[in-house]
């Protein structure tokens, strides 16, 4: 009897575990096809309130690499907050279960026979396209640094869409290794193909134009290593916002000249060195009379074989002003009249002009005459005389008559 009644208790046991089981399955299967529905609410509710422990549970990436930290997802949330639209575009994207530039929303198998959503968060890739050569490094704060050999464009790492704060690393001969920071905003709508956004890194330079090259360069008031040879002449390293003052030097002859100092608040900058001093206008006066002394007296001797501080190129040209002088009978040159001195560096096609001695400078002093002779006729001269490195002082080259 005790054997049959175990066997009925079996018997009735054995067809209620198996509903049991059955009915655990079927809530199991329900719970599985709901929580695919549920996953899609969840992560809007997250995207809404900024929850940010649900965000790190419910969001991958397309890209490995880019891992959902605290500080990620909180940057995203950061991202939404600030454009409105976008927050409220993915949210619609998400009430739908469609894909969005900032999120890919696809359909993953689970357990073989049931789906579940994923929710792979696209990243973004800056390619910074470097400049030059004075560019050593690029870091992106919280995420990592980028060397800078040599290359011309280097990739980040992917990122997670939101602003960046960037700091580069530069070299200059100004500035020596000096930092410089911006920021980005690294999404969707600034991205290209692929989710690359391109985004340049400089060094600050100005271009400098003036009229005398082969001058050091001077920075608020400090002397520099930088020499400025050409013009315009691109400087690498001076920001050009109205921060710095800038000026020139240059060693003469006659002395080291400085120019006037210019603010640096635009790109293209001009200055302007006066070559002239006290010393070269005493040394141009003095030579162009002690010239005109003795252009006076070869006038009266009709001999310019004595005559001082002339170059053989204009020798030729005085003999025949002297000719010209005898045969018009125009009487005995009375006075000289000095009106003007001015230096300035001579144009190449100047030297080309005149068979000057090769030397590395050129330069050129002016002076304006009124010669008065003895009948009232006058005539404006202009002496134009260069200097001669290898003699160290101002030659006469040119003897011009307004009158002829």
């Amino acid at each position: 009897m005790i054997i049959k009644s175990a066997k009925n208790l079996q018997t009735k046991i054995i067809p209620i575990v198996i509903i049991a089981g059955l009915l655990s399955l079927f809530f199991s299967v329900s719970s599985l096809m709901v929580q695919k529905e549920k996953s899609l609410t969840s992560l809007q509710n997250a995207i809404e309130t900024g929850d940010v422990t649900v965000l790190q549970q419910l969001l991958t990436s397309e890209d490995s690499k880019l891992e959902m930290t605290k500080e990620n997802v909180e940057r995203f949330l950061t991202h939404l907050d600030t454009l409105p639209k976008d927050k409220d575009s993915l949210l619609e994207a998400v009430s739908q279960g469609t894909n969005h530039p900032l999120l890919s929303i696809s359909t993953q198998k689970k357990w073989l026979f049931f789906e579940a959503y994923e929710f792979a968060v696209q990243p973004i890739y800056i390619d910074f396209d470097i400049e030059d050569e004075y560019v050593k490094e690029i870091e992106i704060v919280g995420v990592g640094k980028l060397k800078v050999d040599g290359e011309s464009v280097i990739r980040s790492v992917p990122l997670m869409p939101g602003n960046y704060k960037l700091i580069s690393k530069h070299e200059t001969d100004y500035q020596g290794e000096f930092l410089k920071s911006t920021s980005v905003n690294a999404i969707p709508l600034l991205a290209k193909e692929n989710n690359v956004m391109p985004l340049t890194i400089s060094t600050d330079y100005i271009f400098i134009y003036t009229n005398s090259v082969d001058s050091s360069l001077i920075v608020n008031g400090q002397a520099t290593d930088i020499t400025i040879s050409e013009s315009p002449q691109k400087v690498h390293g001076l920001p050009s916002d109205g921060r710095i003052m800038i000026a020139i030097e240059k060693e003469f002859p006659w002395g080291t000249i400085t120019s006037e100092e210019v603010s640096v608040d635009r790109r293209n900058v001009q200055i302007y060195l006066n070559l002239e001093n006290d010393k070269v206008k005493k040394d141009v006066s003095e030579v162009a009379n002690t010239f005109v002394r003795s252009w006076l007296k070869s006038v009266e001797t009709n001999d310019i074989s004595n005559i001082e501080n002339t170059s053989f190129i204009v020798h030729n040209q005085l003999q025949e002003r002297l000719e010209e002088i005898r045969n018009e009978a125009i009487g005995t040159l009375n006075s000289v009249y000095f009106y003007e001195i001015y230096i300035f560096v001579m144009h190449p096609v100047q030297v080309n002009m005149y068979p000057f001695p090769k030397q590395k400078e050129y330069y050129e002093a002016g002076v304006g005459i009124k010669e008065t002779y003895e009948n009232g006729i006058e005539n404006i001269i202009e002496l134009r005389f260069y200097y001669d490195m290898a003699q160290n002082k101002w030659l006469l080259y040119e003897y011009f008559d307004y009158n002829g």
